[in-house]
């Protein structure tokens, strides 16, 4: 489960008595509450024997802009990490972006971009000059923080209208490509049941396909199976458990993910 505000205000006051300096007893799981969680886990030598789940958010264009949003009212639900919907294909990016990425670091919430990937438009390029063409479309237009979360690739309907084995290609190319310009690791890769089994898994070439599966995946399934994603992955390091989620602050539904705090720490950018 995720931080509601009145367990947070719990927590807050607990570190407080533990003799820690969590901030304000505000509710809200910030930068201060968590660096104090992490120091008195370790002082009693459980820096991570119960994992602490954080509630998620992301958003495209189909959300109001940043100042559509009330920020405060999403901040005191307990909304502690997102992604935002930055680009697609090489010829579009969300205007609403700019505005929703400030939003979340306006309320101390670590944020990432996503990059929806729209392989069928660029097939006749070849996988790995669609992903180039792709990812210079993100960069353009998302401009990473310190702090940050790293970017992610959407796996969806894009890729209907390509191969398997182009399809893997054009995402380790990406993530390649991605990595190399922001000197991060590892991008994530955003999939659900249905992409996987019928976009990546007819690939004939196994190791790349193997390659795929050691990056993070945000894993989106709303059968309460969040620990069974299919092959290349054994595990998600974030899910989305809904697409029809409600937060205040918010007008219409949203898309909610859960990820525990030590995995939304290894997902920084530095």
């Amino acid at each position: 489960m995720g931080f509601v505000a009145a367990d947070c205000k719990a927590l807050q006051q607990l570190l407080i008595s533990l003799g820690q300096e969590p901030g304000p007893v505000d509710g809200v799981y910030g930068n201060q509450t968590r660096t104090a969680l992490y120091t008195a886990r370790n002082e009693h030598h459980q820096a991570d024997d119960v994992p602490i789940y954080l509630t998620g958010l992301d958003l495209s264009g189909w959300n109001p802009r940043g100042s559509g949003i009330d920020w405060q009212k999403v901040q005191a639900y307990g909304i502690a990490f997102g992604w935002v919907k930055i680009s697609q294909d090489d010829n579009y990016h969300s205007k609403k972006s700019s505005g929703q990425l400030d939003g979340f670091r306006s309320i101390g919430a670590p944020v990432g971009g996503y990059h929806f990937g729209d392989l069928k438009d660029n097939a006749h390029l070849g996988p790995k000059a669609a992903a180039l063409a792709e990812a210079e479309q993100f960069l353009a237009h998302y401009k990473p923080q310190p702090g940050d979360l790293v970017p992610c690739l959407d796996i969806e309907s894009g890729f209907d209208k390509s191969t398997d084995d182009d399809n893997v290609a054009f995402c380790l190319e990406w993530n390649r490509i991605i990595c190399q310009e922001l000197g991060c690791s590892a991008t994530i890769m955003y999939s659900a049941r249905w992409a996987t089994r019928s976009r990546l898994l007819g690939a004939k070439d196994k190791a790349a396909l193997s390659e795929l599966g050691k990056l993070p995946l945000w894993w989106a399934e709303y059968d309460n199976e969040r620990d069974k994603p299919l092959d290349p992955w054994k595990a998600c390091a974030v899910w989305q458990y809904t697409g029809h989620g409600s937060v205040p602050g918010i007008k219409g539904r949203v898309d909610l993910n859960k990820a525990t705090a030590q995995s939304i720490e290894q997902l920084r950018l530095s």
